[in-house]
């Protein structure tokens, strides 16, 4: 199976806060028609995490440790002036359907 661009991908950094140690939500992009994205003006010097969404797709979180399912898992990765080619490949998972009823 060949890979393929994927437009429409939301990628979302997340800052490491010492102070609180907790995730900031920072700054999101979006992926073009070639599956390309850049988020500009981060600061430098700091730990970040990208987030990677898609409807039709499982989240994924990138991380120095890799790809991981949550946003805690894994450590933060370290940005010194920039930080290229952060490439993944997204799956479709699987699926829950079903009905909401309510008694009358």
């Amino acid at each position: 199976m060949a890979l393929v661009p994927l437009e429409g991908v939301t990628v979302t950094a997340f800052r490491w806060e010492n102070d609180t140690e907790t995730y900031t939500n920072v700054k999101s992009t979006t992926t073009d028609a070639t599956g390309e994205y850049t988020i500009p003006a981060l600061w430098q010097g700091r730990s970040y995490k990208l987030k990677f969404e898609h409807p039709d797709y499982l989240i994924v979180y990138y991380s120095s440790s890799g790809l991981q399912q949550d946003l805690e898992t894994g450590s933060a990765f370290y940005m010194e002036t920039f930080f290229e080619d952060v490439d993944v490949t997204l799956s479709e998972g699987g699926s829950i359907s079903g009905k909401v009823q309510v008694d009358e």
